[in-house]
């Protein structure tokens, strides 16, 4: 099997645990000669689910590759939402139109360029490790709550 990139999958694709390691491997600061720490990783995350952002509410389930399909399919296992930005504009839009919660069995990561619009009325709950860089996620009117696991930001 060959290598993948993150930044080189398609949208929607779902990595199973044979290519994890793939993916591991080539995450900078973990050596591919330290075996445990490979391990160690391989252990904590299992999935990683890379939503569609073409799905109209990213809340409910859609067409299979909604964040919520992504929840459901991850299920009560460790497990990684990675937002991308896969567009040609400066960003990446995935709007929340319903209340959604993301356990905390899930890691969410929010990718530079793409961005999380929570519509008027509603609300994205973060239970989860959030992962982010220094630049803007989040968008819209709603609520945004949880954010208790909050790493990437290097304070």
């Amino acid at each position: 099997m060959a290598y993948k990139k993150i930044t080189d999958l398609e949208e929607a694709t779902t990595l199973k645990n044979n290519d994890l390691i793939e993916v591991v491997t080539n995450v900078e600061g973990i050596p591919t000669s330290n075996k445990s720490k490979m391990e160690t990783v391989k252990k904590f995350i299992t999935d990683y689910h890379f939503p569609d952002s073409s799905e109209t509410d990213q809340g409910v389930n859609g067409n299979g590759f909604s964040i919520k399909d992504c929840i459901d399919s991850i299920g009560s296992k460790k497990g990684t939402i990675y937002l991308k930005h896969d567009s040609d504009a400066d960003t990446t839009i995935y709007t929340v139109s319903t209340d959604l919660a993301i356990p905390e069995n899930i890691c969410f990561i929010v990718e530079n360029g793409a961005i999380v619009t929570v519509e008027d009325g509603n609300t994205l709950t973060i239970n989860g490790a959030f992962e982010v860089g220094l630049y803007q996620v989040f968008s819209g009117s709603g609520d945004i709550i949880g954010l208790k696991k909050l790493s990437g930001l290097g304070l």
